[in-house]
């Protein structure tokens, strides 16, 4: 039987909730569902159990909702790594995804090479739209309708914790370097990317394939974030990409 290549592959896929938000599950429950892929959900840390989770601050600008959410991020690297997950695709509860996020998936994970460590599918910005080059809008609007717009940049991370694949290499060096937040998670992340042993090992999708439903955020917003713009992909799933 040839296998359908619509179809989502099998992969474990984690969904950050805060229990308080039960209004956002239900929403990232219906995108997820349409796209065919089951999902895990993992209750979010919250600022009053970031301590006994084992998070310390390194850094006095650190909010409490990052610290929190630096724990919720680790605790899914734990579970990979315990449960000898081969990969897991990470998403925070307000992702938009694109329609074609499922195929953008399925061609990532064949592109990818054996020894990559993290992939972010999904991005944030700081350039404001008006100064955005126009190659980088045409790859925002092609990406979604041909394959040939898309391609896997070997590189740092960046802006946003919404959409990313893992592997165990990944969640064991997470843990063992995260845990002393000295900043954001996507911060240390893109930090040590540029780095060894994450060097040439971390990949970015262009364009991005996953974005955020809203400008609104369960995180304190500290002098980190301002400036970010929230970017929804051509042709995401939501409402508010349809308007």
């Amino acid at each position: 039987m040839i296998a359908d290549r619509r179809a989502a592959p099998e992969i474990a896929t984690f969904v950050v909730n805060l229990d308080s938000r039960p209004d956002r599950l239900v929403t990232v429950g219906q995108r997820l569902r349409r796209a065919g892929l089951p999902f895990e959900r993992l209750s979010a840390v919250t600022p009053d159990q970031v301590a006994e989770r084992g998070v310390r601050r390194a850094s006095p600008g650190l909010a409490p909702g990052e610290l929190a959410c630096i724990a919720s991020h680790l605790e899914i690297y734990d579970r990979v790594l315990h449960r000898g997950l081969p990969v897991a695709l990470i998403l925070e509860d307000d992702v938009v995804l694109s329609r074609s996020f499922v195929r953008q998936l399925r061609w990532t994970l064949a592109q990818l090479p054996t020894d990559w460590m993290i992939c972010q599918l999904g991005w944030l910005s700081t350039e404001p739209l008006a100064h955005r080059t126009l190659s980088a809008a045409g790859r925002a609007i092609l990406g979604p309708l041909h394959p040939r717009a898309n391609r896997l940049f070997a590189g740092t991370f960046r802006l946003g914790t919404h959409a990313y694949l893992v592997t165990p290499a990944f969640a064991r060096y997470a843990l063992e370097h995260f845990v002393v937040a000295s900043a954001p998670l996507d911060l240390m992340i893109r930090d040590h990317t540029a780095c060894p042993p994450l060097v040439h090992r971390s990949f970015v999708h262009l364009p991005s394939v996953a974005g955020q439903d809203t400008s609104e955020s369960d995180l304190d917003q500290s002098p980190w974030r301002r400036g970010v713009v929230l970017d929804v992909p051509a042709g995401a799933t939501s409402d508010v990409a349809r308007t």
